[in-house]
């Protein structure tokens, strides 16, 4: 299985060059992968509950599916959160082991980390798509996503700098996790947000 996305991280090192300095990216850069920190959690659960999907999905067994993304989607949440809710109490902290002047940074970070939160919630929407024969639905979805992203950074980095670029990335992040979620609800009757 080829897996397609658009890479956010090398479209906004554009926008960011022409528009602000190669501090404002180096301070961009190090937010960026520190909210991006939590996505290692969902990724690791992908790997281990992407073939049980596609074999509960195929064979019709969709109350054993359901509760399969109901678990992955409570770890997932679950793991994150502390991750996510220590970048958000302590982002100067944490940037400042990066060099005094890396607290710029704070805004942009406390921003990626609320579309991370998103993401998080919203579990894996991205590969139920796959695992389920949808990628065509989801690449439209990604594409309408990049375009979204695209003009936002045009609109926000030359008024708001890396602050821009964060907002940018955070929104086109939510807007696919949520509108993939919303889809998978709709069609195929599943939760893959998560719940108590």
């Amino acid at each position: 299985m080829k897996v397609v996305h658009f890479d956010s991280y090398s479209i906004v090192f554009l926008f960011i060059i022409k528009y602000g300095s190669f501090n404002d990216l180096a301070y961009y850069s190090v937010a960026f992968r520190l909210a991006t920190l939590a996505s290692i959690v969902l990724v690791s659960i992908n790997t281990i509950i992407s073939p049980e999907i596609a074999t509960y999905y195929y064979n019709g067994e969709m109350g054993k599916l359901r509760g399969l993304i109901f678990k992955s989607s409570k770890l997932n949440f679950l793991l994150t959160i502390p991750l996510l809710i220590f970048l958000l109490l302590f982002p100067d902290t944490i940037l400042s082991f990066f060099g005094e002047n890396y607290t710029n940074a704070k805004l942009p970070l406390i921003i990626l980390v609320c579309g991370q939160l998103f993401s998080s919630f919203c579990g894996s929407v991205g590969l139920y798509f796959y695992m389920t024969g949808k990628q065509k639905e989801f690449l439209l979805l990604l594409f309408l996503s990049l375009v979204i992203y695209i003009i936002l950074n045009f609109i926000l980095i030359p008024k708001y700098g890396i602050t821009g670029a964060a907002i940018s990335s955070a929104f086109s992040l939510a807007f696919w996790n949520i509108i993939g979620m919303a889809y998978v609800y709709h069609k195929d009757k599943v939760k893959t947000f998560f719940r108590f």
